[in-house]
């Protein structure tokens, strides 16, 4: 996993500023190897959306949220 480009693209995520369950994450993921699907629930902005496809950059990454689909995913 590319930190950097993990850190830039999580920061807006509510992970990240809300939870603070980014280290729980990459702890987890770093067991996983190679990941082909990936669900997220509660998708929000699409910043974590767009977080896991660089955690998981050869996996189809799949949001479900309560709200309409926005403009911003």
């Amino acid at each position: 996993m590319d930190r950097r480009a993990t850190a830039e693209s999580i920061v807006d995520s509510d992970k990240h500023y809300w939870h603070r369950y980014i280290e729980t994450y990459r702890a987890a993921f770093a067991v996983l190897g190679d990941v082909r699907r990936v669900i997220e629930f509660g998708v929000l902005h699409g910043a974590s959306v767009r977080w896991l496809s660089t955690c998981f950059p050869r996996a189809e990454i799949i949001g479900a949220d309560l709200l309409p689909q926005q403009p911003d995913w």
